[in-house]
Formats: C-alpha cells, structure tokens, sequence
C-alpha cells in the first residue's frame, strides 16, 4: 500500500460492506477483508481498532473451517493476532497463538515451507522480546536452515534470517559473531535490492549500531587503535543509512 492509508481505507470498508451483502456477515472471504482491514489500521498504530476485526476474522474461520482444523486461512489469522498482541507486549496471549499456528503450517505446509520458517523466526522473536534468548536462538537457527535450503543462500528473505540472528548476537553481547551475519546480510539484499531499499537501511543502521557497541567495548579496554576504527564505521554507516 506505500503508506497510501487514506486511499486505502475506504477501498477496503466498500469492498467489506459489498462482500457482506453478497455472502452474508459469516463467509470467509469477509473474514480475509477483516483482516486486511485489521493489516491497515495495525500499520498506522491503530491497535485498538485492529484487534476486533483480528478477532471477528479469526472467529468466522473458526466457525466456517472448525477449531481444529488445518487450514492455512486460520493459521494466518491465528499469527496477525499474535503479532498485534507481541507489540503490545501482551506476550502471555500472543505465545499460544503463534504455537497454534505454527502448528497448522506445519501440518499443512510441512516443516521444510518457507511459511513455517517465517512463523518459526516469528515465534522466536515473541521469546527474544520477553528476554527468552536461550529458545529464542534454535527457532532462529532453524529458520535460517530452511530458508537457506528451500529459497537459497543468497535471497533476500534469507537476507532478512541472517539480521534477526546477527540482532540476537548483538543483544547478547557476541558481536564477534553478529558482524559477520549483518556483513552477509548486507551482502545479498545490496545484490539483490535497490540501494535505497528500507531492509538495506536497517541492515546499515543495525550494523552501526554493532560498531558503535564494539567501540565502546574496545575503548573500555584501553584498546583505542580498534576504538577508532570501528568507531569510523559506524559512522560511515550512519551516513549511508540517513
């Protein structure tokens, strides 16, 4: 949508009205315009507004497909509502959510399906935000391993594995191990992607962000030659990431 929010909303609210004319207030195909619609005040910051449509579109899909059942639709909608509720920080009822629909795609898809992999990093990154590194990092790793072998080492969405592994590192201090990620990253998505693609800058504001932390560590070690020249890339990099 291109951040065209104000043309977008009302093209999904007519498209809603119509389709609950048409197939009445229960049919699947009004809960997935729900959930756009949710996708778009979510992407605004309209929480609020977002999470009664999440749940309506999970609620139709439950009741159309089954509780149970595997169907990719509710694992989709299992997995926008838990992401809603990790920004919020309401990890306690965003954790089941994302295991449920992890366990729907992996029914469904099989565990070797880039989606899987996708709600593997998702899940991973639910636990990093609660501080979870430990199981964090193997849901992170398995990710990786999959995106590699199903999409190819040098893809853009492996691009983006390799920077979610390379953020946990940093956060945990192992810098030595997050460079090379963020380098590698950085490498495929500058092959792949226009320079000023938004996941090349935040590779470059990630990895600056790296450098400044490594400065800081070689400055406190009296090793200020190293202070310097980490401290000159991270400069370099704030540069070419404004």
């Amino acid at each position: 949508m291109q951040g065209r929010y104000s043309e977008a909303e009302p093209l999904c609210q007519r498209s809603l009205t119509i389709y609950e004319q048409r197939l009445g207030t229960e049919h699947p195909h009004v809960a997935s315009i729900l959930n756009n619609l949710a996708s778009l005040y979510e992407s605004q910051g309209r929480t609020n507004e977002a999470e009664p449509l999440y749940l309506r579109s999970l609620t139709i899909l439950e009741q159309t497909f089954g509780p149970e059942h595997p169907h990719s639709q509710v694992a989709s909608s299992l997995n926008n509502l838990a992401e809603l509720y990790r920004v919020q920080g309401r990890y306690s009822e965003a954790e089941p959510l994302r295991l449920r629909g992890l366990e729907i795609e992996k029914e469904t898809l099989g565990e070797n399906h880039p989606q899987f992999a996708s709600s593997l990093n998702n899940l991973a990154l639910l636990y990093e935000s609660q501080g979870r590194t430990s199981e964090a990092e193997p849901l992170y790793l398995q990710s990786l391993q999959i995106m590699e072998q199903q999409l190819g080492a040098d893809h853009p969405t492996t691009a983006t594995s390799l920077n979610n592994l390379a953020e946990l590192y940093h956060s945990q201090g192992r810098y030595g191990e997050a460079e090379p990620l963020y380098l590698q990253s950085l490498e495929i998505l500058t092959a792949k992607l226009d320079l000023n693609h938004p996941n090349i800058q935040q590779v470059r504001k990630n990895l600056a962000i790296l450098y400044d932390s490594m400065a800081t560590q070689f400055k406190l070690q009296e090793r200020y030659d190293k202070a310097v020249k980490y401290l000159e890339k991270a400069i370099a990099l704030h540069q070419l990431a404004k």
